[in-house]
């Protein structure tokens, strides 16, 4: 039976975009191959729109190790990679959860791709877009342990005014050394970011202060 992938959660933190963005570009220095690094950063948009909310997420490839990817020396076999993926995605699915008033919400389509960790589409949430929906260069050598698994997962929601919230089970065992930094862009207002982990919980995205 396949493992779900796993993510740390501590208390909600709220920090500066600014703040945001250099721990975005810090997460596409390499990681050694095999090697966890003391401090790993996933990245996420979550964006609502009228009937639909898009999460955008960026995983660091060397805390997914449940899934078994194909490949050729040290490189992924891309070519060959379509279950694994889908695999991917799937754990993904069940292990970040958005929620509609309380509601989970399901997925209703998910779209992957793996990148290089000299990738940055993800310093804004319409490059993220563009470059989920690209299939990799048949010629990029993508380590293992080196990049990234990129994804755009949609939800069918009931209202831009609901009060929507996140949960991350990515990794647990990583605890606060996984962490998630979350843009969230709702229509009409400024956007917000935050950094949470699996010790978090349920963290409101639109919270009424």
């Amino acid at each position: 039976m396949t493992r779900p992938l796993a993510i740390l959660t501590s208390p909600t933190v709220r920090f500066p975009a600014s703040l945001i963005a250099c721990l975005v570009l810090s997460a596409g220095a390499p990681a050694v191959a095999h090697e966890f690094k003391l401090e790993s950063l996933m990245n996420s948009f979550v964006k609502v729109e009228p009937g639909r909310a898009d999460l955008v997420i960026r995983l660091p490839l060397h805390i997914t190790r449940t899934i078994k990817l194909p490949v050729r020396g040290a490189v992924i076999d891309v070519a060959n990679a379509g279950p694994a993926l889908q695999q991917a995605l799937a754990g993904l699915g069940h292990d970040v959860t958005l929620y509609e008033d309380g509601r989970p919400l399901s997925v209703e389509s998910a779209v992957g791709r793996f990148s290089l960790p000299s990738d940055r589409s993800f310093e804004s949430y319409e490059t993220a877009v563009e470059h989920v929906a690209r299939p990799p260069e048949p010629d990029a050598d993508i380590f293992v342990d080196q990049g990234y698994l990129d994804a755009h997962l949609t939800y069918a929601i009931r209202s831009t005014a609901s009060r929507f919230s996140l949960q991350t089970r990515v990794a647990q065992e990583l605890k606060d050394y996984l962490k998630l930094a979350v843009r969230y862009l709702p229509p009409g207002e400024e956007g917000r970011a935050m950094v949470i982990t699996t010790q978090s919980g349920v963290v409101a995205l639109n919270p009424e202060w």
